[in-house]
């Protein structure tokens, strides 16, 4: 405790040294330009009054600082003594309001009431900016009894285990003291910033006194005050500059310090380091970061969770770095930053989940009374229905065109060929909207099977796919989808990757791959063109059909799963739009669109072979 006293009373005697120290140099200077002014212009032998005018110059230009200086400090006082109340509505905030804020802060007020209990204090009372688009939060007010924590508008983006970690990073900051010594220190600060900006009223006087029209009469006095004015601004102009990098220095200094503690604090408190570095490493990732609008805010920085300016560290930085903030929480970081809320239930970290995974296993089938089951038998797709029966029924559906068919005699020695003949026999005539619609009822039968038989169907599909090759669009799909409907549940990876520029060439292959996959030919150019446009990047072309295979499409999916899940969506969007690009869709194009929609975490278009609307 006396440490603490000490250093904050070193830090105040630091401040209260340079307003003086300012003050000092300002008299100094104007008693310096005085004598000049009148050496020259009024006594220009008199060295006595010369001096004597000196010392009124001196005296006036010190009075005329100190006054300047300690009436702002005290102002900047009286302001911030009126509590956290009036400093969070001068920012432009409101009584937090369930009601009233977005969805994704209804549980502020129990996660504010939850911290402030591991805190052992009452409970702040929460206001929120709802004009303030960054990622940021303050804490304000006379005393722990009296405190208030703010939050933007933008802090809805996070998910509420990093909730948790700002607002105990704020409660570390009232537990702390830092409340009340950056009340009396920012008042000091903007003391010292004071000088310069009455410097440069004066400057913006001096002019308008020149350059403003009057009478004869009042040229000559006019005249003189615009000197005066100019004088007494260019003499307090440097002053004020060096008072206001020593004032911001001072405040960079002290506050590194106490933003550092309370990470450290909050994380202890918490039991938990990953709250406040997740909330971090997610206002890394943010195009707006902590940025806040109003200029109040700006000058008021060094209160917030992050800078208020958008930047991180620097000399003048109020807050340590944001990486180093992180590292310090989390020594194991990787250096990327995060994306997507961590809280939200369909994301994990990488260690935990499989970003090369298809998604789990397909939605019941639907047995629309129209749609393309509806002229097959119950007979027939009870077979389909039979786990059993997969090890025939799946190469039988996967080979069913004619220019596959001979692959039969080669699967499993020939063992198969047979029982697959004969119910090609039964399947005469089955269209290419039946036979995936066939297919998804046999991926969804695979969901759960007895492990033995999903081992062997399995089997039976990786030996038929490896004989087609790795540029067999269609059953290379299938393949990934029956394996993914036999794997459990696995959750999308954490986003990694903030921009689609950052993924552009593996975008160009992944646009690339949907506009060649089809069977059709002269169309690649016009589908690549479509889905292209629908992704905002600048121009790009289609790649031949020659240089792409299956593991180029596993990869760029693999990467496009690192991204938030609206940019997910759009590149959902942006390959159905490539399938679709001519109004029609084949067997190929259908299996293509599953995986796609089932590696990045978007619902099954359901898109069947036909007309498409």
């Amino acid at each position: 405790m006396c440490r603490k006293l000490w250093s904050s009373f070193s830090l105040f005697s630091m401040g209260l040294s340079c307003q003086l120290l300012t003050i000092l140099l300002t008299g100094i200077a104007t008693g310096y330009f005085y004598s000049i002014y009148h050496w020259y212009f009024v006594y220009s032998e008199n060295y006595t009054m010369v001096a004597l005018m000196a010392a009124i110059g001196f005296v006036q230009g010190a009075a005329l600082t100190a006054l300047i200086i300690y009436g702002s400090t005290l102002y900047y006082l009286y302001r911030l003594s009126l509590g956290g109340e009036a400093m969070a509505q001068s920012l432009g905030g409101v009584p937090f309001d369930v009601d009233s804020a977005p969805a994704t802060l209804a549980r502020l007020p129990q996660i504010n009431q939850q911290v402030a209990a591991m805190f052992g204090i009452p409970a702040p009372q929460l206001y929120w900016l709802p004009q303030e688009e960054g990622i940021n939060a303050f804490a304000a007010g006379k005393n722990p009894q009296a405190a208030v924590i703010g939050v933007t508008r933008g802090m809805r983006r996070l998910g509420e285990n990093q909730l948790r970690g700002v607002l105990a990073h704020e409660m570390a900051h009232i537990c702390n003291g830092d409340m009340q010594h950056n009340m009396r220190l920012l008042a000091i600060v903007q003391g010292l910033k004071s000088i310069q900006l009455t410097s440069c009223k004066l400057i913006q006087w001096g002019m308008y006194l020149f350059s403003k029209p009057s009478g004869i009469r009042f040229a000559m006095m006019q005249l003189q005050w615009g000197v005066i004015c100019m004088l007494l601004g260019l003499v307090c102009f440097p002053m004020g500059v060096v008072g206001s990098l020593v004032g911001s220095l001072l405040l960079a200094v002290t506050n590194r310090r106490r933003e550092m503690r309370a990470d450290q604090v909050a994380a202890t408190i918490l039991n938990d380091s990953t709250a406040v570095a997740d909330a971090l490493k997610f206002i890394l990732g943010a195009q707006q970061g902590g940025r806040m609008s109003r200029p109040q805010a700006r000058a008021w920085g060094h209160v917030m969770f992050v800078q208020a300016n958008g930047r991180t560290g620097g000399l003048l930085g109020t807050h340590p770095t944001l990486q180093r903030r992180i590292r310090t929480l989390d020594p194991q970081w990787d250096g990327v930053p995060v994306f997507e809320a961590i809280s939200d239930p369909g994301f994990e970290d990488e260690a935990n989940a499989d970003p090369g995974a298809a998604n789990p296993a397909a939605p019941p089938y639907s047995f629309d009374e129209d749609g393309p089951l509806r002229t097959i038998s119950q007979d027939v797709i009870a077979l389909f229905q039979d786990s059993t029966a997969a090890v025939v029924t799946l190469p039988a559906l996967l080979l069913f065109d004619d220019r596959d068919r001979l692959l039969a005699q080669r699967l499993q020695g020939g063992q198969l060929a047979s029982p697959i003949r004969s119910l090609w026999a039964v399947l005469e005539g089955l269209q290419a909207d039946q036979r995936v619609a066939l297919l998804d009822v046999c991926r969804h039968t695979l969901s759960q099977p007895p492990p033995k038989t999903a081992s062997e169907i399995l089997s039976v599909v990786d030996e038929l796919a490896d004989m087609v090759g790795e540029t067999a669009w269609d059953l290379q799909a299938w393949r990934s989808l029956l394996h993914g409907a036999t794997q459990p549940p696995a959750k999308m990876p954490r986003a990694k990757v903030g921009k689609l520029d950052d993924i552009y060439r593996d975008l160009v292959e992944l646009m690339s791959i949907m506009s060649v996959a089809a069977e059709r030919d002269g169309l690649a150019d016009f589908r690549f063109h479509r889905a292209w446009g629908r992704l905002g990047l600048p121009q790009a072309g289609v790649l031949p059909a020659e240089v792409l295979a299956w593991p180029d499409l596993e990869e760029t999916l693999r990467k496009a799963a690192r991204t938030p899940a609206p940019l997910r969506q759009q590149i959902a969007d942006a390959c159905v739009a490539a399938l679709t690009a001519d109004g029609s869709l084949d067997a190929t194009q259908a299996a293509m669109s599953r995986v796609v929609c089932a590696r990045l975490g978007q619902p099954d278009r359901g898109l069947m072979p036909g007309r498409v609307l």
